[in-house]
């Protein structure tokens, strides 16, 4: 079943019910390291459905721009900040709240 088969609405049906939403969605933290500076990136651990959608937060902090602070490598399940915001300002130890959706 796809996240973009919204058929079943309030009334039932065979599409996407708001459970599957709920549980597609995926929250993951993450601690940078030395090596993830030096890289200039870290993984993420499931794929994503669509890169803008992926929601970054620093722990403490809010929320951080898409395409401003950092960029999202759906191909290679990776958050990249090299010539954004995030390059120099993030340091290892760093935590991280990582929030995006899942392919069903």
């Amino acid at each position: 079943m796809a996240l973009t088969d919204l058929s079943q609405g309030v009334s039932g049906g065979s599409g996407i019910g708001i459970n599957d939403l709920i549980d597609a969605e995926i929250v993951q933290y993450y601690t940078v390291t030395l090596a993830d500076i030096a890289n200039g990136y870290f993984s993420y651990a499931a794929p994503v459905g669509a890169a803008g959608k992926f929601k970054l937060c620093p722990m403490g902090g809010a929320p951080l721009q898409f395409g401003t602070d950092y960029t999202v490598n759906a191909g290679l399940s990776r958050v990249e900040w090299t010539g954004l915001t995030l390059d120099g300002l993030i340091a290892a130890g760093d935590t991280f709240r990582l929030v995006y959706n899942s392919p069903v």
